[in-house]
């Protein structure tokens, strides 16, 4: 039988080791981005997609996707 002081003390470690991976993540993706290392092959991928025209989008979507493709969105 399991206890919920069990199921809680699993989770709590879950939640730590998860914690040390994000985080030891995020600086490895964080040095990359500082020094440009990071998705340079997909530069220039979205120039031939499909996307609905921007006269029928929301300024915030349009903030939004400038985030994720400042070449595209860069003008907002």
């Amino acid at each position: 039988m399991v206890t919920a002081a069990e199921v809680f003390k699993t989770l709590q470690s879950n939640a730590d080791t998860s914690r040390r991976v994000a985080e030891r993540i995020l600086e490895d993706l964080h040095d990359a981005a500082s020094k440009g290392d990071i998705l340079n092959e997909q530069v220039g991928s979205m120039k031939l997609s499909i996307m609905p025209r921007s006269e029928g989008t929301k300024e915030e979507d349009i903030r939004k996707l400038g985030y994720v493709l400042p070449e595209y969105f860069h003008h907002v």
